[in-house]
């Protein structure tokens, strides 16, 4: 098959099968689509690998991977592309793909679970290679921090949208894409309609970006097969296709325990003061004083046992005398802070 049909968008429906590949020397990580895992269909998927990077000035001599029984067929088609291959113990895996794939997988179930709807499972494969790429894009500590394994592999930096806005699209994003001239006349004939009746522009779901396409981004619209090149486009809110929306896990709803100023006073659910240990004896003042309505609760204790309360009259107050003492303000549940007011 030639280099060149491996470069193009391949069809949503074909490939169901993601193989990675991670470079020794730069760390760049590849993933491609297989039919199966069938010798035909492998030996297809390692050719569109190596003209990818002979495309880039790199040589491909050697390849490692697990012992499965369709790795250990490549020996022979390999060699005759002067490559050679080695495979691990039985029962073991290549612990540097290994350590990338939990990596790809944790971020594709970010991704999934960020989605307001249900990912068909045939992009799942356009939603690794995004993961992909994103990690190439970024810089390792095994690296200097003005490159990363993308500008290793390519020899030169990524180009995205030229309006920094749509420049980093996210995975999913659904926008409004413009079709170009020929994208329309590809649906009429695909459709078998007049190229006047096909829409200027449609709905797509963005699935990431390719090398071979710097500063465009490749969307999914139906009817096309394959993704949809484009670089015009407009971020919408609008619910995909006929796909299925997740449900929405609301929370229940917590009301506020914290309680009011008014009903902590209420309750007396505050700071009074109290007697000392030496005061917490029985009162051996006459019951005339302790049975005085005149005098104030409050303040019967400060009086002298032989005086009645009237000769000491207290000014009327028009809340007790622990309202006067301090206020407190409690905060949400956020905040352990408990702010004392006094009043003058």
């Amino acid at each position: 098959m030639s280099p060149v049909t491996h470069l193009l968008p391949q069809e949503l429906v074909r490939n169901n099968q993601a193989v990675i590949f991670v470079d020794d020397r730069t760390g760049f990580l590849s993933i491609l689509g297989s039919k199966s895992k069938d010798h035909h269909d492998m030996i297809d998927c390692l050719e569109q690998l190596i003209a990818s990077y002979n495309a880039r000035g790199h040589l491909v001599t050697s390849f490692c991977s697990d012992s499965e029984a369709i790795c250990q067929s490549l020996a022979t088609p390999l060699g005759l592309l002067n490559a050679l291959i080695t495979h691990t113990t039985p029962d073991k895996h290549c612990h540097k793909v290994e350590r990338w794939i939990q990596a790809i997988d944790k971020k594709a179930v970010a991704i999934l679970e960020s989605l307001p709807y249900i990912l068909p499972t045939k992009f799942i494969l356009f939603l690794k290679r995004y993961c992909a790429d994103c990690i190439n894009l970024t810089t390792t500590s095994t690296l200097h921090h003005t490159t990363n394994p993308y500008i290793l592999f390519h020899k030169t930096p990524p180009a995205f949208n030229s309006d920094p806005s749509k420049a980093l699209l996210p995975f999913g994003a659904v926008c409004l894409i413009k079709h170009t001239d020929g994208q329309r006349a590809a649906l009429a004939a695909k459709l078998n309609l007049n190229l006047h009746h096909v829409a200027k522009a449609s709905v797509g779901v963005n699935l990431g970006f390719s090398p071979h396409h710097p500063g465009n981004n490749l969307f999914y619209s139906p009817p096309s097969k394959t993704a949809l090149v484009c670089d015009r486009f407009e971020k919408i809110s609008l619910h995909p296709f006929d796909w299925k929306a997740k449900p929405v896990q609301q929370q229940a709803y917590i009301p506020n325990v914290n309680p009011a100023l008014q009903d902590i006073l209420h309750r007396d659910d505050c700071p009074q003061p109290q007697n000392t240990v030496d005061q917490l004896t029985v009162n051996t003042r006459p019951s005339s004083i302790i049975n005085n309505s005149d005098s104030n609760p409050d303040t019967r204790n400060l009086l002298p046992s032989e005086l009645p309360a009237a000769d000491f009259p207290v000014p009327p107050t028009s809340s007790p005398l622990r309202n006067n003492l301090c206020q407190i303000r409690l905060r949400p549940l956020t905040s352990t802070a408990i702010q004392f007011m006094h009043s003058p």
